[in-house]
């Protein structure tokens, strides 16, 4: 991403707050504002992410990577052991309420227009 966001959530003001984990950037080259966040604990985890400055954002792309069992892992032999799931997320005017999975690693990308 272009530029460096701050995350203003019902994560706490810490990052590593219970275990969670995130960043924003927006890529003013794609016009996608990207947030990715980890969930290292063992239960799932409600967040509220409110979003600023970036003009009318649309419906987006959410990529996950999760697995209950920390020692999974792919091989030459299972190479389909773990494999990310992809989903489209809807916001609610300008938030976005989210409940990431236990031991997981998600990625929205959610389109934007310019604020003029």
């Amino acid at each position: 991403g272009s530029k460096l966001l701050s995350i203003n959530s019902s994560i706490g003001g810490t990052q590593g707050s219970d275990s969670l984990y995130a960043s924003a950037v927006m890529d003013t080259v794609s016009g996608e504002l990207i947030l990715k966040m980890v969930n290292a604990s063992a239960r799932r985890q409600d967040c509220n992410f409110i979003i600023q400055g970036t003009g009318k954002c649309k419906d987006g792309k959410l990529t996950v990577l999760q697995s209950g069992d920390l020692k999974t892992t792919n091989s030459f032999e299972q190479p389909f052991n773990l494999l990310p799931k992809e989903s489209i997320i809807s916001l609610q005017k300008k938030g976005l309420q989210y409940a990431a999975p236990p031991y997981s690693l998600s990625v929205m990308r959610i389109k934007y227009t310019r604020e003029s």
